[in-house]
């Protein structure tokens, strides 16, 4: 249940998420470009694989202290998608 006090982030918060994001990845696979479209899709776009998304995700969990589900890696096919995951989570 979310708690309606919380404000929910703003555009500011989810570019810095988008940002950290990013240098993530690039630490993962460093000839990614710096900056590439958002919606690019990870896999058949960018070239990631399912060992460098699961080292993305522990790195998420790591940075932003979440947990999450298996269940929920699916649904990381890009920067905005796990962007606003990202965001959603720290809303709740």
């Amino acid at each position: 249940m979310r708690n309606p006090e919380v404000e929910p982030p703003t555009q500011t918060y989810r570019d810095e998420v988008v940002t950290s994001l990013r240098e993530e990845l690039r630490g993962i696979r460093p000839g990614l470009p710096d900056d590439w479209p958002p919606a690019l899709l990870f896999q058949s776009e960018l070239g990631l694989d399912s060992l460098d998304l699961v080292e993305l995700v522990a790195r998420i969990e790591q940075n932003h202290q979440m947990l999450i589900p298996d269940a929920d890696l699916p649904n990381f096919i890009s920067l905005d998608a796990l962007a606003d995951y990202v965001c959603a989570r720290k809303r709740n």
